[in-house]
């Protein structure tokens, strides 16, 4: 069986002119998160609201280097849930070669962390399916019968090792260190139809409303009113959030 491993040589999907899609995440009939993304050849951006441990409004930017992998990550999270602690944190990760450097909040200052994450490492948030879509997009561009790589928790010293294995030509399974199997549909670029962790080590159904994809014009198909614009106007009931669109840029521990 051959195997690809991303240390070695980074397989990269072709990249599209624009690209958005939603996730809802869900244990059992709970909504515990939601999250919006577009993807341009430069860029992953994401808005997410997870209400579990707490209720927390994440923006996320991705920015890809010439290569395609990830050289620089933001993350900033809002407090919307008005328990302790502060209102809004920002974490960055810079990732050159093998390493991350890593800058997190921590009580009320930050620290910055250097971190062997592996090349081509890709961030991990908590129910941020946006990242792994990336993971798995990388999988099927390999057309490896089984992928492996690196994705960095922020704040934390050692990164997840994945493995990506494809079960037939729109499904595959996905382990995140400790996480999964996780079995998941996708179409031949990778994006994310569906995602369940029933009988795994985490519990959840992922479901996926139709992306929208521009190869040419860029100019895809908008919902008249996304599930993440409804969450985040839920939210503003504690929290006034800057006027900002559902997707656009700014688990263990850490920032995340």
């Amino acid at each position: 069986m051959r195997t690809i491993v991303a240390f070695a040589a980074l397989a990269l999907p072709v990249a599209l002119t624009a690209q958005t899609g939603q996730f809802v995440v869900r244990l059992g009939t709970d909504t515990i998160a939601i999250e919006q993304y577009t993807r341009t050849p430069d860029r992953l951006q994401g808005e997410q609201v997870v209400r579990s441990p707490r209720t927390v409004h994440r923006l996320y930017s991705a920015t890809f280097g010439p290569g395609g992998a990830i050289a620089r990550f933001e993350l900033v999270t809002h407090n919307v849930s008005g328990a302790p602690g502060p209102a809004e944190t920002k974490a960055v990760a810079e990732f050159t070669g093998d390493s991350a450097v890593v800058t997190v909040p921590r009580r009320d200052s930050t620290v910055t962390l250097r971190v062997r994450a592996g090349p081509g490492a890709v961030p991990f948030i908590g129910q941020g399916f946006g990242l792994i879509e990336e993971v798995v997009r990388r999988a099927k561009a390999s057309g490896s019968a089984r992928y492996t790589t690196t994705m960095l928790p922020l704040g934390d010293t050692e990164p997840l090792e994945v493995t990506v294995t494809p079960r037939g030509p729109d499904s595959l399974t996905l382990v995140l260190g400790a996480i999964g199997p996780l079995r998941a549909r996708v179409d031949a670029q990778g994006t994310l139809l569906g995602l369940s962790g029933i009988g795994s080590t985490m519990q959840v159904t992922v479901s996926a409303p139709r992306a929208s994809t521009s190869p040419r014009s860029g100019k895809g198909s908008r919902p008249a009113r996304s599930a993440c614009s409804r969450r985040r106007t839920r939210s503003r009931r504690t929290w006034r959030a800057p006027r900002s669109r559902c997707a656009t840029a700014g688990p263990r521990r850490g920032a995340a």
